[in-house]
């Protein structure tokens, strides 16, 4: 009786596994599903308006534009103007998160892309700025952790690119700041300010193992090399005065500075400066510094 038992048991057990892997799979709906994520925006007005929200901002004058939930498209236009007024801002955490967004096609009315706008938008591969733009501000963690943002074009009005505005975008292989700006300029993909004093990002594909801040850099802004993995060592000049929080990487093993370490002493430093570095050592001129001395 309990041999009969037994082998109805595997049997059962046998039947069972059967069942589950006929069974159909479930499969979750992609970002490119047309069914759920339709890639035409639409061209009525009345429709693109309805793929936003809009909130009156009285220092600039306009409204800035935020994401509606309801909205389902992939590739957006964003419009210049909302009941008869123009659209100048991209508001903060406007679209944070927003992982089906594709592309964006910004207009010249837009002056302002504020905090996190397009942080965490997983999905986003192109930018367009209109021709002409005013844009003058892209703010702090703007386009931080667009996984798969290859390339930005920054217009030629910016006066200011906030701290980590570019972070955690592992495939961003190009910044290119208009030629025509007075604010900032680009270096071998990597952006400084136009007079130079400012080293503002190194973009995070950089190749060379080695980096060389040119002498007359005195400011190296907050996460200047943070997502750099390939770099492994960074000469400093003895200009540089300031080193802003979350600046090097993972894998930096040397900082060649060209001073002493009581100048090195004198520099100053972020909180939280070397926070995702391990172990790395400072290389002065009369001696070397360890990580935590």
């Amino acid at each position: 009786m309990k041999r009969l038992i037994y082998i109805l048991l595997v049997l059962s057990i046998i039947f069972a596994l059967v069942g589950c892997n006929a069974a159909p799979k479930a499969e979750a709906p992609g970002f490119n599903d047309d069914d759920n994520y339709p890639s035409d925006f639409p061209q009525d007005n009345a429709s693109i308006l309805g793929c936003f929200e809009f909130e009156w901002n009285e220092e600039y004058g306009g409204y800035f534009v935020y994401e509606n939930d309801d909205n389902r498209y992939i590739d957006l236009v964003i419009p210049s103007e909302y009941k008869g007024k123009p659209v100048v801002g991209i508001g903060k955490y406007a679209f944070n998160s927003y992982a089906k967004v594709r592309t964006v096609i910004i207009p010249k009315s837009i002056q302002v892309i504020d905090s996190f706008a397009f942080s965490y938008c997983d999905y986003l591969q192109y930018i367009e700025f209109e021709n002409g733009s005013t844009l003058r501000m892209i703010n702090d963690y703007a386009f931080n952790n667009c996984k798969i943002l290859s390339r930005i074009d920054v217009p030629a009005g910016v006066e200011r690119i906030g701290y980590r505005a570019f972070s955690t975008c592992p495939m961003l292989s190009k910044i290119n700041v208009d030629n025509q700006s007075v604010y900032y300029c680009t270096i071998n993909d990597c952006v400084y300010s136009k007079d130079m004093t400012t080293l503002v990002v190194v973009v995070p594909t950089y190749s060379e193992k080695e980096f060389i801040v040119p002498e007359g850099v005195v400011d190296i802004m907050e996460g200047a090399f943070r997502d750099c993995d390939n770099i492994e060592s960074i000469v400093i000049p003895s200009t540089v005065k300031a080193l802003g929080d979350n600046l090097i990487g993972a894998f930096l093993k040397e900082i060649n500075f060209a001073g002493t370490i009581e100048e090195w002493g004198t520099i100053e430093k972020g909180a939280k400066w070397d926070e995702k570095a391990k172990d790395y050592i400072v290389v002065c001129t009369n001696g070397t510094i360890e990580k935590g001395e």
